[in-house]
């Protein structure tokens, strides 16, 4: 949480001690963790509140409103200043620096502040002030830097006369700051993104590892964490320094045949395509650089040819993993790093931690649906519905409905030669994509079924009966499934009333 304050009133308290400021700070913004800061910072701010007063009467209500030192909830996107008009039509962000040393990153600084407030904002005005010269600086409509006087920036305050009072976490969305290479490819080719600074740094990390020779490295994160921008990023980088070929362990969807027609700086293939190593011809044998996007579905003899290839210097690999996003009882015994081990390379690990994509309120949903004990006096969910079917068939016209209404029905992937008596059959015979068509992609709204086979232990965590297909496990089905969603996830529960009442019951206390 952060509300605005009044600038002028935070700047007459800075000669307090450091403790007594940032409690201050805390009771004005009523932000829940203390503001760390350097003293620069806070002198660069005393030094543009100083000046706006210097400037003329009237500074006192122009300097309220703001919010200092805001960051997007879930990305380490932050702004010195800013300020965000009531209906959201205007937004002024100032960014504060002791001394400029280098106009291009001020002015790359700027232009990505305008990024991150185009989703909350219809115009946004994007200033830099230097406390040393106490010169300030705009950022025009053609995306140049130019000197700017205080009585432009006053002007321009004077026009924001009702602005935004409550917490800017509310204008906020993690989710809108995350593009998804192949559900949104036209974004990703205009780069119409930014890495978080996590993201930044592991980039970094394996472009360095992967420049000093044929080597590989392994990203590992877990669903929302930004693992295929990151992937599909470097796979563009890499594009400048030779062939490069994307595996991604799953179908293609119309995504990646977009981004195989509309670039050439990589390839993309399924990791089916690796099933002719068999026959001795190698999808393969013609790149540099392989970036496996589900590392963790590959099967054993397509891992130990890339790692072959690795360990012979031929080939340098990125493998992008996540141990959770497993779907049948092969892949859960899978053993990555024994794999890597046994055939002699020396990866490199880096580990994304933050989920971007993925929705809080949506996020403790799943947590409850799995185990009943995560639910939390007070929980919110807004953006979720659960719904009681009778059976199967009155599930398929809930999700046929549901898909009217926007929604992604992902079904769980049924048994490709045994039958039944879940309904698993049913609904994934309907045309909708199922589990394992849907994997590394995301949707706004998703619709999922989950029927009789499911039921909660005497510990409250969800179990379900034995899949028709035995390597199948019908969990990680649902959990596939639901993990898709960003904004809204609608949960059908069909032929099993005390699963949805257990489920009503845990979410309504």
């Amino acid at each position: 949480m952060t509300r605005p304050i009044n600038i002028a009133d935070f700047a007459a308290a800075f000669e307090l001690d450091a403790a007594d400021i940032v409690a201050y700070e805390q009771l004005l913004s009523g932000r829940k963790a203390p503001l760390h800061y350097r003293k620069e910072e806070i002198d660069s701010l005393a030094c543009f509140a100083q000046s706006c007063e210097a400037s003329g009467p009237g500074t006192e209500k122009l300097l309220d409103g703001f919010a200092y030192s805001y960051a997007i909830p879930q990305i380490s996107k932050e702004f010195d200043l800013l300020k965000i008009a009531h209906d959201r039509s205007t937004a002024i962000n100032i960014e504060l620096k002791s001394q400029i040393v280098d106009m291009g990153k001020v002015q790359k600084q700027l232009f990505q502040n305008q990024h991150y407030l185009s989703p909350v904002v219809d115009n946004s005005y994007s200033y830099c002030f230097c406390g040393k010269t106490k010169r300030l600086f705009v950022l025009d409509p053609s995306g140049d830097l130019e000197r700017a006087s205080l009585g432009d920036l006053k002007s321009q305050l004077c026009n924001l006369k009702e602005w935004w009072h409550e917490d800017f976490d509310q204008l906020f969305r993690p989710v809108d700051y995350l593009v998804s290479p192949f559900n949104d490819p036209t974004a990703f080719l205009a780069e119409r993104y930014f890495l978080t600074n996590v993201q930044e740094r592991i980039k970094k990390g394996c472009l360095t590892d992967l420049s000093h020779s044929k080597t590989i490295a392994i990203i590992n994160g877990k669903a929302g964490t930004g693992k295929s921008l990151l992937a599909y990023d470097l796979a563009r980088h890499l594009g400048s320094k030779g062939r490069v070929c994307v595996v991604h362990c799953g179908f293609l969807c119309e995504g990646h045949r977009a981004l195989n027609q509309r670039q050439s700086s990589f390839k993309i293939i399924s990791a089916r395509s690796l099933q002719s190593i068999n026959q001795g011809i190698d999808p393969l044998e013609s790149f540099e650089f392989v970036i496996v996007d589900e590392a963790q579905r590959l099967y054993p003899y397509q891992l130990n040819h890339i790692l072959t290839k690795v360990a012979q210097g031929k080939l340098s690999c990125i493998l992008c993993t996540d141990g959770e996003q497993v779907l049948s009882a092969r892949e859960k015994d899978r053993n990555l790093a024994e794999a890597i081990e046994k055939a002699g390379c020396a990866p490199s690990f880096h580990e994304l931690t933050n989920k971007i994509r993925t929705n809080p309120e949506l996020a403790a949903f799943v947590r409850v649906v799995f185990d009943l004990k995560t639910a939390q006096p007070g929980q919110s969910f807004d953006n979720v519905r659960i719904i009681n079917a009778k059976s199967a068939l009155y599930a398929h016209r809930r999700l046929a409905l549901l898909e009217k209404d926007g929604f992604k029905p992902i079904p769980l992937t049924s048994s490709k030669y045994y039958s039944d008596s879940y309904g698993f059959g049913l609904l994934d015979s309907a045309g909708w994509d199922n589990s394992h068509v849907v994997i590394g992609q995301e949707f706004d709204k998703v619709a999922v079924a989950a029927g009789p086979n499911f039921y909660y232990d005497d510990k409250g965590v969800l179990r379900s009966k034995p899949h028709p297909c035995s390597n199948y496990i019908a969990e990680k089905l649902l959990f596939q499934a639901m993990t898709r969603a960003r904004r809204d996830i609608s949960l059908v529960i069909y032929d099993n009333p005390l699963l949805f009442k257990q489920l009503l019951t845990a979410m309504a206390h």
